[in-house]
């Protein structure tokens, strides 16, 4: 089994041109919706652009569920983190919503409203006008929340780590939620690394 906590650092993730990439996840609980939590490992390169790292709702952009950069404003926004819904926004195990461009960054929204209409978008807009730029790799879906002694476990001290694994959750004091785990994808695992499949 390969050591998947240096993922980044082994470059399995997914470069996205700020122009027309994405990646389309499969449909979790069609049609429903669910309070639960989203991460990712991000890398962006430029500020210039309102990124969105995945996008659950529908092509009409109806629904709920997406987690974003802000738009570059002029007045320092461009470094911080946005969602949908009241929720808490976790960078690098820490409740906070700035995250830097040019270093790679784990991000969380928890306590989201998920509804899941179509496909998720993973590095773009439902509606594809929002493009990320850099690189996104071990991306999870939970149907729960993760409070913050979990997201802090799952952090690792910066390295990603297996998340179908109990002890992943458990290293400090956080809760076992590998069972509530909907959708997981690392982009990139010794066997599926090429396109199409991740």
């Amino acid at each position: 089994i390969p050591d998947m906590r240096k993922t980044f650092f082994t470059g399995k993730s997914i470069d996205f041109d700020n122009s027309n990439d994405y990646v389309k996840a499969g449909i979790m609980n069609s049609g429903s919706s669910f309070t639960g939590t989203f991460a990712a490992w991000v890398y962006r390169e430029t500020t210039d652009t309102g990124d969105f790292i995945y996008d659950g709702r529908g092509d009409s952009n109806g629904g709920a569920g997406y987690f974003r950069f802000l738009a570059d404003d002029g007045a320092s926004d461009d470094d911080k983190l946005d969602s949908q819904g009241s929720n808490t926004i976790y960078v690098d195990g820490v409740a906070t919503t700035t995250c830097s461009a040019g270093a790679w960054h784990h991000v969380v929204v928890a306590g989201q409203t998920i509804e899941i209409d179509e496909d998720i978008k993973i590095g773009s807009s439902k509606s594809g006008a929002s493009n990320f730029s850099g690189k996104i790799c071990d991306v999870a879906i939970w149907d729960t929340t993760l409070d913050a002694a979990t997201v802090a476990s799952i952090y690792n001290s910066g390295k990603p780590n297996d998340l179908t694994l109990a002890a992943s959750y458990t290293a400090g004091s956080g809760t076992d939620k590998s069972g509530d785990l909907q959708g997981y994808w690392r982009m990139g695992n010794g066997t599926l690394d090429e396109h199409p499949l991740v």
